[in-house]
């Protein structure tokens, strides 16, 4: 049978064993109620933010924005800056998914089954012509810009890879609806002229940052399209 002797503190105890005399010491220690530290909430535009941060990052490049230039462009304190976006590599890939939200050939991954697809691509080309010259400055696309910045083992070029992979499969999967749809030969090789597309803009984006001109951009690409059977007629889509 086991005795209890508690010490006034209620901090030891005394277990003793009265069959093997012995005596064990237990050390308790008093528990503390621990309350979460409640800091005041984060209060900004995030859409914004992000804006800003792409911006930053396009005019300078992922490896030159530090966080304290990223956290000034953004307006927020770096204990902000950790708070919502935890580092600069996860800032970066917020603004990757942020800028392909927007970008020019994003439309392409609302396409549905039956709508024409030609039409579609040659919009595509319009549209980069169109943005990217009235831009105030000549900074091309912000992923194929970071393909030439970012070394080749940077989980960053990584997430730059994945988008440009998710344009090939768009691309191929759209060439494929277009035979299925009798816009294209059913012996149309949709592999190749996926990679062709996917070439052609980069170059065309490349491009933009010499050729300033709308009309130049928007003939460079009804060429192409046109000597790879890719150009349709003028549709709703264009207007």
């Amino acid at each position: 049978m086991y005795a209890n002797v508690q010490y006034p503190d209620n901090r030891k105890y005394f277990l003793y064993n009265a069959v093997h005399k012995n005596v064990t010491l237990l050390t308790v220690a008093k528990k503390q109620v621990h309350r979460p530290f409640m800091g005041r909430p984060v209060k900004f535009d995030k859409e914004k933010a992000l804006d800003a941060a792409m911006d930053l990052f396009w005019e300078h490049g992922f490896e030159a924005a530090t966080i304290s230039d990223l956290s000034d462009a953004m307006g927020i304190t770096r204990s902000s800056f950790y708070n919502s976006f935890e580092s600069r590599e996860k800032l970066f890939e917020d603004v990757l998914n942020h800028y392909s939200n927007a970008a020019p050939d994003n439309f392409l991954n609302f396409i549905k089954p039956g709508d024409p697809v030609l039409p579609a691509i040659k919009k595509l080309f319009d549209d980069i012509s169109t943005v990217r010259t009235g831009a105030p400055t000549a900074r091309g696309c912000l992923l194929i810009n970071c393909l030439g910045e970012l070394s080749d083992s940077t989980k960053e070029l990584s997430l730059v890879r994945i988008k440009f992979d998710a344009k090939l499969k768009r691309f191929e999967e759209l060439l494929e609806q277009a035979k299925q749809q009798h816009e294209l030969p059913k012996d149309f090789d949709s592999g190749t002229a996926a990679r062709e597309l996917l070439t052609f803009l980069v170059g065309i984006n490349m491009t933009s940052k010499v050729i300033r001109d709308e009309e130049t951009l928007s003939n460079l690409s009804h060429s192409f399209l046109k000597t790879h059977g890719l150009l349709a007629q003028p549709t709703s889509l264009e207007t």
